[in-house]
């Protein structure tokens, strides 16, 4: 796992300012979070995480049997969340805005998010559409430190 990522993220200035760990598939970037996660939960810390897909999946029978909004309170009230593989959940209109709607609410009460993702900060604003889109990315390079984890040479074309 590469050293100098891990030491920032282990070093996180726990605070309403969360962090996004972005880079390739395999270079540690759940793997740190999780620990992070770890260190914050000894420290009586109350966490939540969950993955973008399982995410999507879920918005779509919660909501359908009326359930949406009070699951989603789980992890709004959160005092820190982690969001694994932000771009990986259904690109549905209903999941942006959900999506949306929580970061949008966590950042209003000042709760940190913990995001990973394979898609660089430029690459996150072409990943999402519609009216959500511009409010979404700004709201996490605002509220979100990057730290970005090396890229593989399949990455960089080599």
């Amino acid at each position: 796992m590469p050293q100098e990522p891990l030491r920032r993220v282990l070093a996180w200035p726990r605070g309403p300012r969360g962090l996004i760990l972005y880079g390739d598939s395999g270079q540690g970037k759940t793997r740190s979070a999780c620990l992070l996660l770890r260190q914050l939960v000894d420290a009586g810390v109350r966490c939540e995480a969950i993955h973008a897909v399982a995410f999507g999946d879920e918005i779509a029978t919660r909501f359908s049997r009326f359930e949406g909004t009070a699951w989603l309170k789980r992890y709004e009230r959160a005092e820190a969340l982690l969001f694994d593989d932000l771009g990986k959940e259904p690109a549905t209109e209903r999941v942006q805005t959900e999506l949306f709607g929580l970061v949008e609410r966590r950042t209003a009460q000042f709760r940190p998010i913990i995001v990973t993702t394979q898609l660089a900060p430029d690459e996150l604003a072409e990943r999402y559409t519609g009216h959500v889109a511009d409010a979404l990315i700004r709201r996490l390079r605002e509220f979100c430190e990057p730290v970005q984890f090396p890229l593989t040479k399949t990455t960089l074309g080599v």
